[in-house]
């Protein structure tokens, strides 16, 4: 059996678990963002108990990892793209019902490329659906070689320092989100999966570029969030630099307004990039 294949063995196709997301865990999400960005969410806008798009997205990855439960072990998982539309506010302490699908597959020279999605519901009604563009390669499988991504010109509005993300707050992300893949944690481990280092959570990266949102785009509130993942964010030494970006985007459509999003890192490569739809911020 080739790597490829050894990748492909998954679970089943479709599964459906619950999640409840405590009143603790959600101020502790908000706090490790908070510290990092050097920032405060917009507390006029929410009650307290509103989850952020990013930890809903993190329950959605969660939940989804039992359609993988079956693979072989030392598996390396990435993370290609994600992305979350909300349909209304989900609060702490609802259970959520998360109905994950494997939507597609397709064979790479080193792995396999997963689509997922995630429907999450309270009950009978629909809050939240979430996608996930995965890749699993094969035990001791090294990334192949990429040329240098461009570096894209800053916009001109760039109202923020970089965010420092060091090896403290991966391990916080991982606590707080339950995603304790070993690249993110061992420089053993991220040496042997191919990188020149520990590198830090796509969702992380996630997570930071929704704060910034919430706080420095001043125009509304994240409904929609998806992001692309261009490259990693490697940990150089005990820490790397996040920056992230945005403009208004182009047609818009019926959206109270939409931004495109880059992130990137000390040295101004690309690491994501993406788009949200934004509502006003006296809006839930």
């Amino acid at each position: 059996m080739t790597a490829p294949q050894q990748c492909a063995r998954q679970g089943p196709r479709s599964a459906t678990g619950h999640h409840t997301v405590p009143a603790e865990e959600l101020h502790r999400f908000r706090a490790m963002l908070e510290r990092a960005s050097g920032t405060e969410g917009d507390r006029s806008v929410q009650d307290g108990t509103v989850l952020p798009l990013a930890l809903l997205a993190a329950v959605a990855v969660r939940a989804s990892g039992q359609l993988f439960a079956d693979g072989p072990p030392g598996t390396v998982a990435l993370h290609g793209a994600q992305s979350i539309r909300l349909l209304r506010p989900v609060h702490a302490g609802e259970k959520l019902v998360c109905a994950c699908a494997i939507r597609s597959t397709k064979a790479l020279a080193n792995g396999v490329m997963t689509e997922v999605s995630v429907h999450l519901a309270v009950g009978t009604e629909s809050v939240a659906e979430a996608g996930s563009l995965l890749v699993h390669r094969a035990p001791g499988t090294a990334a192949p070689a990429r040329a240098p991504a461009p570096v894209r010109p800053r916009p001109a509005r760039d109202p923020a320092p970089g965010i420092c993300v060091d090896r403290a707050l991966v391990r916080e992300y991982a606590a707080v989100s339950g995603d304790h893949n070993p690249i993110h944690l061992s420089e053993d481990a991220a040496l042997e999966a191919g990188f020149p280092g520990v590198i830090a959570h796509g969702m992380l990266t996630f997570a930071l570029a929704e704060q910034h949102l919430r706080t420095g785009a001043g125009r509304g509130r994240p409904y929609e969030l998806s992001l692309r993942f261009s490259r990693p964010l490697v940990i150089d030494g005990e820490s790397a630099g996040l920056r992230v970006t945005d403009r208004p985007a182009r047609g818009t459509g019926p959206h109270h307004g939409s931004v495109s999003l880059m992130a990137a890192d000390r040295d101004g490569t690309t690491v994501a990039t993406g788009r949200a739809a934004l509502r006003p911020r006296n809006e839930l």
